[in-house]
């Protein structure tokens, strides 16, 4: 891709505000009645988020696949795709290893950071990391074999696979050990492929999102419901708040791979300054945004405040605190490199 695609810029910034929705919705709905009006409100809200992880999966497969269509060096694509995340995720994962959700039993040298790095448990939203390593490592070959994996056959296959695996998985909840890295990786294959498809096999994707958009806007609001009912359902029959949180079901990564292309379909050019400023903290905000959030939330914790307007406040102050940070220490170039504030 030579010319830069800012919608591609619009989605992240939208996905990275929507990751935020679900920490900050997650936090009160675990502290709210089930089923009382606000509890009804806060799961919709968070629902409706939660297209943004399979979006930003989408996303990285996309603009991969739209620089990357054969490759001349594969070790020159792992150094500089690779390297540039691992230090910023080695130093946040001491952080919260260490000050944001530290135990006093465990320390940088116990066989428990070695696993919150390899799985990326040091703080829920890490797990990404890890798992966007596998899906980097084995990009070369999906575009080498781009006649086998780049078709619609082999994405139906995966599709139905990954639809039995996740359902199996999140209706029986069977005891599977394995590092989560790999079945999270799993999981997100499919809008990681899906992107790189879009990138190389559709030569104007603009105008295909257009011509296909009542589809996308079917499947969205079809998918959307599923997930709302669904997680209400299994809550209900069970009793068990990890029904109300899962991410890694179909419906969501259908819901989220539609609601990216209603937003990639709606941008305007008028956008493009702020957008593509505002997104290039994305991963900054990604990194920081878990420890603001669990600073505020001490204040509604020990007030006692789990109302939808003191939900309204935490939301707002933690989407402010963590740009307003990463804006300002990313003018520190040492701070910015080690923190990974600003692409």
């Amino acid at each position: 891709m030579d010319k830069r695609d800012y919608a591609i810029d619009f989605i992240r910034l939208v996905a990275i505000l929507a990751v935020i929705v679900i920490h900050t919705t997650t936090y009160f709905l675990d502290r709210t009645a089930p089923f009382t009006p606000n509890f009804y409100v806060l799961h919709v809200i968070n629902q409706v988020s939660r297209f943004a992880v399979p979006a930003f999966f989408a996303i990285s497969g996309y603009l991969l696949g739209a620089r990357y269509s054969s490759f001349t060096s594969v070790t020159a694509f792992y150094k500089k795709r690779i390297s540039k995340i691992l230090l910023p995720y080695f130093i946040w994962t001491v952080i919260y290893f260490l000050f944001i959700f530290p135990n006093p039993k465990t320390s940088l040298l116990s066989i428990f950071f070695i696993r919150d790095i390899l799985t990326g448990d040091a703080s829920y939203q890490l797990y990404f990391i890890p798992a966007i390593i596998l899906l980097y490592a084995i990009f070369p070959i999906i575009v080498k074999k781009k006649n086998i994996f780049l078709t619609g056959r082999f994405m139906i296959f995966l599709g139905l696979v990954e639809t039995l695996s996740m359902s199996y998985v999140y209706f029986f909840e069977p005891k599977i050990d394995i590092i989560s890295a790999i079945p999270n990786a799993f999981y997100n294959l499919l809008p990681f492929i899906l992107g790189i498809f879009a990138s190389q096999k559709i030569l104007d994707f603009k105008a295909f999102v257009k011509e296909k958009i009542i589809y996308f806007k079917i499947v969205s609001a079809i998918s959307l419901l599923l997930i709302i009912g669904e997680s209400i359902f299994m809550f209900s029959k069970t009793g068990k708040p990890m029904y109300l949180r899962d991410q890694w079901r179909i419906t969501v990564t259908i819901y989220g791979v539609s609601v990216a292309g209603l937003f990639y379909n709606s941008y305007r050019s008028s956008w493009n300054k702020i957008s593509s400023y505002l997104s290039s903290f994305s991963f900054g905000i990604f990194f920081v945004h878990v420890a603001i959030l669990h600073n505020i939330m001490k204040f509604f914790y020990g007030a006692k405040l789990y109302d939808l307007f003191s939900f309204a406040i935490s939301l707002t102050l933690t989407i402010i605190l963590s740009f307003a940070f990463s804006i300002v220490f990313s003018k520190v170039k040492l701070i910015n490199k080690l923190l990974g504030l600003k692409a």
